[in-house]
């Protein structure tokens, strides 16, 4: 981020990780909000609704900042992306023209985001069979509520968002450099050229319990005793960081040696 980094970031992106930009995407463009997923495949080359803000939306700081983020009280799928709209119609930051539907007939009259010019918003979809079930909370009447209280002029934006986002670290981040040549990156079991460094930070909404209270049981073998258990020194970041730590937990115990 920009305090630890001590660079100033242009634009912040939010981004479904099932939605792939094709290579005339531009990502450095954010004077106003700007939903860089102008023309998804899946959509038909378009978004599902006039007033839609979801996909990939990039903001800078400042807006984001002065929408005070995303709400932090919708569960499940659906709902946070129409009042991310909303927070955007309340503080006039919908700078967006008819694009796909200029040459409609019935032409949408609803505000609409700032998207890319035509032809370089577009972006693929993975299949839609990998997505995880939209399924919205088993209780989605607040979620109405809050959108509609948003839609009659509620200023109840200012009070839930970034304001007040808690969370808790689940344990370092991942980090990656960029390289121009095939480099090593946590969690990937392939070297491959990375065009971008990433920061990954794994955090939850909730208390997570000290890593030393859960415990890795070795259970009996060749290497000749019972049951070996050994608390975790840190929450695993995936496999890969499992496995690294296996060796480190278990070996010289009992004669084992190393532990493959």
């Amino acid at each position: 981020d920009e305090k630890n980094t001590g660079q100033k970031f242009d634009c912040v992106v939010m981004h479904d990780i099932d939605i792939l930009p094709t290579p005339v995407v531009d990502y450095g463009w954010c004077l106003y909000p700007n939903q860089l997923s102008g023309e998804i495949e899946c959509w038909g080359w378009g978004v599902p609704y006039p007033d839609n803000v979801g996909g990939v939306v990039s903001l800078s700081p400042t807006h984001w900042r002065g929408i005070n983020g995303f709400s932090n009280e919708y569960d499940g799928w659906g709902g946070e992306d129409d009042d991310l709209y909303l927070r955007l119609k309340a503080n006039n930051l919908l700078k967006g023209g008819c694009h796909t539907w200029c040459k409609d007939k019935n032409k949408p009259i609803v505000p609409m985001v700032r998207r890319p010019p035509l032809g370089e918003g577009k972006m693929t979809c993975l299949h839609d069979g990998d997505h995880t079930p939209r399924q919205r909370a088993p209780q989605d009447a607040p979620m109405w509520q809050r959108l509609n209280s948003m839609k009659a002029g509620s200023k109840r934006w200012l009070n839930d968002g970034l304001s007040s986002l808690k969370f808790f670290s689940a344990g370092d981040a991942l980090e990656t450099q960029a390289c121009s040549s095939a480099c090593d990156a946590p969690e990937d079991p392939e070297k491959r050229v990375r065009l971008f460094s990433e920061h990954w930070s794994r955090v939850s909404s909730r208390a997570i319990s000290h890593p030393e209270r859960m415990e890795v049981v070795r259970l009996p073998g060749s290497h000749g005793c019972g049951n070996i258990s050994r608390p975790l020194p840190l929450l695993p970041a995936g496999l890969m960081q499992m496995r690294q730590l296996l060796p480190k937990l278990f070996s010289g115990h009992c004669d084992m040696g190393e532990v493959e």
